[in-house]
């Protein structure tokens, strides 16, 4: 492996435009893996996803609504908000650990 010693923010720029895009695919998927694991553990994901499962089935308004990706939105966002991550981060780790929403929420 070699080391890089790079001196400004131009340097970093070239360097990092050089690297090839299935090598930087690979490199962001696995930054992303590995931040969304560290900041927000799949245990305490599932616990805030049953929290929100219980608002969702004690409110008549949710519980009954049709547009799912409207509740996965509200929801994910609140969830976003207690860990200081993203939607996006949150909808990854979902998704990363195979997570049935539905089935916690009680929607099936």
């Amino acid at each position: 492996m070699k080391n890089y010693h790079l001196k400004n923010e131009n340097e970093w720029i070239d360097f990092i435009g050089s690297i090839p895009d299935t090598e930087y695919s690979f490199i962001e998927y696995h930054a992303y893996e590995f931040s969304g694991r560290l900041l927000v553990p799949k245990d305490k994901l599932i616990n805030s996803l049953r929290k929100a499962g219980d608002l969702v089935n004690s409110n008549s308004l949710l519980r009954n609504s049709n547009d799912f990706d409207s509740i996965k939105s509200y929801i994910y966002s609140n969830i976003g908000r207690e860990f200081l991550v993203s939607y996006g981060v949150i909808e990854r780790r979902i998704n990363s650990e195979q997570i049935n929403v539905k089935e916690i929420f009680e929607m099936e």
